[in-house]
């Protein structure tokens, strides 16, 4: 566990530099910017719920014994207490801060680290049977195709079902992200599918050590491995990801569907990973052609 926590952070840490560089020149994030600070803000520490009469109710000690396991001191200038809910609140608008700067290389950098994080977990759970080593290329070929890929395609994807997707007029915002549903697990569960197959072997080919034996072109590979998976693929996508995208189309707003689609996507990214890396018996291979 040791080697999956370092990679998990090396991932995260070079992740949020790479989008900190992409503001550089401009000014320093503000929570104050934000109008989600505006809504978050007023609301008080868990302990308020439970804080006596004649206290303040801030969440600290200030004349009472009460302490707070959640709040901590800021020593800003009004002696505010800030909790968990106040720093992912900062988290959240540092993200979208980048996100409104950059937004297609803050999704790219998102979905990579994120499929590199399913894959790292993949990876631990087979070698526990297998016993092997943690193959650090496999993982970067699969950040890759995450990152360039996946979250290019999806953008693109989820803008064109919310603004270019014919839909008859009058329809309430529970119909809409119904048919926006149906459109995404048909066409796009079967185009984005196979694209990442092909988008796989062609990666897998790109990244050294080359295996010098195999004359097979990633385009050949790429039919074969769709031809094996494609079917059990789209199968688990079902189980997974209708209820999901449902509620992302209806209440998500359009520059978070991404990331909300690569949150949920990290246990998907497992099952992905563990797909394409499979080796596809030579006897099937042959009994399908």
């Amino acid at each position: 566990m040791n080697r999956l926590t370092l990679v998990i952070c090396l991932l995260l840490c070079i992740s949020i530099e790479c989008i900190k560089r992409t503001g550089s020149g401009s000014k320093r994030f503000s929570i104050r910017r934000n109008p989600i600070s505006n809504i978050i803000r007023p609301l008080k520490p868990i302990t308020s719920l439970f804080g006596s009469s004649g206290s303040n109710n801030d969440g600290g000690n200030n004349g009472n014994d009460n302490f707070d396991i959640i709040a901590s001191d800021d020593n800003d200038k009004n002696n505010n207490k800030h909790g968990a809910l106040l720093f992912l609140t900062k988290l959240f608008e540092s993200y979208n801060d980048v996100l409104e700067k950059s937004p297609y290389l803050t999704k790219i950098i998102t979905s990579g680290v994120i499929g590199g994080t399913g894959d790292i977990l993949i990876q631990n759970f087979e070698n526990r049977k297998s016993k092997k080593s943690f193959d650090y290329r496999r993982l970067l070929v699969f950040f890759t195709v995450t990152a360039l890929y996946i979250a290019p395609v999806i953008n693109v994807w989820f803008n064109w079902l919310n603004n270019g997707m014919p839909l008859p007029p009058g329809l309430s915002n529970v119909a809409k992200a119904g048919i926006m549903m149906i459109a995404d697990q048909t066409i796009g569960a079967v185009g984005v599918t196979v694209g990442f197959f092909y988008a796989f072997e062609l990666t897998n080919k790109l990244f050294p050590p080359y295996d010098m034996t195999n004359k097979e072109t990633f385009w050949d590979a790429g039919t074969k491995s769709t031809k094996n998976n494609l079917w059990e693929t789209l199968v688990a996508n079902w189980y997974c990801w209708p209820v999901i995208n449902f509620f992302n189309f209806l209440v998500v707003p359009l520059q978070y569907r991404v990331l909300v689609s690569n949150l949920a996507a990290v246990f998907w990214n497992m099952f992905l990973s563990n797909v394409a890396n499979r080796e596809i018996p030579k006897e099937t291979v042959k009994a399908k052609k």
